[in-house]
């Protein structure tokens, strides 16, 4: 009977253990590491081309064990600090153009690669608290600077990075406002235009959402002119033709919005 039991607990022991290792394996996979895509099959906006009118100084800053890559913008503004946490899969230069959209209008920005992203360390990205883990850190290195004391700070996240920007609120910063749920110090905005599929073209401008889906047309007659496997060669001229500007267009009136809010939020 004893033998019996011990055997039992056994296969329970073994049971979870396997259980938790692929569970791990499960979670992992579905928060990879995520490197910066390859520009050259891209309709992203390239740093590279923005590089001389929007300078940026680069900074490093610990979330954990990891080294965070962080980037900071319009040094000279002083309207205030507008930090930018980005979405899963992508970087802060995903961003681009919003950040220079806030550079525009007067604010400085500050954008970092979270953990598992871009330049950033890590093997993985974690998952959802890692967001707001890597934001807290953000907030932390950002008070520690002189040079950010006299500028109220106001948070900027989608998908992911809206996550953590609504849920940083019950930490001990000082959040002038936040661009996200019911708090005098969140927004949220509802953007519901047809066409737009409420996540990649959420910012973008009609004539962006109207160009892309010319160039969705174009490249999938390319895809099946080659069999669904276009070779490389030929998608790195197809995006040589993309106008990157056209395609990244940002909604004004959306943006505008949401500078009023931040405006309103620091007065």
């Amino acid at each position: 009977m004893k033998r019996i039991v011990l055997y039992l607990l056994g296969i329970i022991v073994l049971f979870s253990l396997v259980s938790m290792v692929v569970s791990k394996i499960i979670y992992d996979g579905q928060f990879p590491r995520y490197e910066r895509h390859d520009e050259t099959v891209s309709a992203k906006l390239r740093y590279g081309d923005l590089e001389a009118d929007y300078p940026r100084q680069l900074v490093d800053f610990k979330s954990g064990d990891n080294l965070l890559k962080g980037y900071i913008y319009g040094s000279e503004n002083s309207l205030g600090l507008v930090v930018v946490a980005h979405g899963l899969g992508g970087g802060a230069d995903s961003y681009l153009p919003q950040i220079i959209n806030f550079v525009d209008h007067g604010w400085r920005v500050f954008a970092y690669d979270a953990t598992g992203s871009f330049d950033s360390e890590g093997k993985t990205t974690k998952g959802f608290p890692q967001a707001l883990l890597d934001l807290d850190a953000a907030l932390n290195y950002i008070d520690s600077i002189a040079s950010f004391e006299a500028l109220p700070v106001v948070l900027f996240g989608h998908s992911w990075g809206g996550y953590a920007v609504a849920n940083v609120l019950h930490f001990d910063h000082e959040i002038a406002g936040v661009d996200e749920i019911t708090n005098p110090k969140v927004e949220t905005i509802v953007q519901s235009d047809p066409g737009r599929n409420g996540h990649n073209s959420l910012f973008k401008s009609e004539a962006a959402v109207t160009y892309i889906e010319k160039v969705n047309v174009e490249y999938k007659a390319l895809y099946e002119q080659y069999d669904e496997n276009i070779p490389y060669e030929i998608r790195q001229e197809f995006y040589l033709n993309i106008d990157r500007a056209l395609a990244q267009d940002l909604d004004d009136d959306l943006m505008g919005e949401i500078q009023q809010f931040f405006l309103k939020c620091i007065r």
